[in-house]
């Protein structure tokens, strides 16, 4: 099983995903302050477009050929999909900030990160990518108290 072993039962994967989606959002408010009080004021919960994230593990929002390469890094880590995987929706998130912050209202910012621009997206994007989930991994893995409201 790719999420940790979650997926042993249905029950385990949902609340596994509601703990990663909240762990986004302490990661969203702490990585881009900007970004997180953005989609507040115009009423975005993380539900709403990073639920898929999650459960998708980013194959929805990537092409085949970035999604394997992703996949691959997974595989790599010592802790494996589950852990490494917030890290990188976080950076999914902060790589958007420009694009979230021009947004004006609810249905432009859903639109946006239900169809992030990513089509033609390659091996150097996704290494960018992977390089700032890193760098977050190692910021805040052994701190955490960074995080915390």
């Amino acid at each position: 099983c790719v999420c940790g072993g979650g997926c042993v039962q249905l029950t385990s994967l949902w609340w596994g995903c509601v703990f990663s989606l909240t762990s986004l959002c302490v990661w969203g408010g702490c990585v881009s302050e900007t970004v997180h009080i953005h989609m507040q004021q115009y009423e975005v919960e993380y539900l709403q477009f990073a639920f898929r994230w999650m459960n998708n593990l980013l194959m929805r929002e990537l092409p085949l050929r970035c999604t394997i390469r992703l996949w691959d890094t997974y595989q790599a880590e010592p802790e494996g999909f589950s852990h490494f995987h917030l890290y990188v929706c976080a950076a999914f998130l902060v790589r958007w900030r420009k694009e979230i912050l021009d947004q004006r209202d609810f249905q432009g910012l859903m639109i946006l990160l239900q169809n992030l621009p990513t089509m033609h997206w390659g091996n150097e994007e996704v290494s960018v990518l992977l390089a700032e989930a890193y760098r977050l991994k190692f910021a805040f893995a052994d701190a955490p108290n960074h995080y915390k409201r």
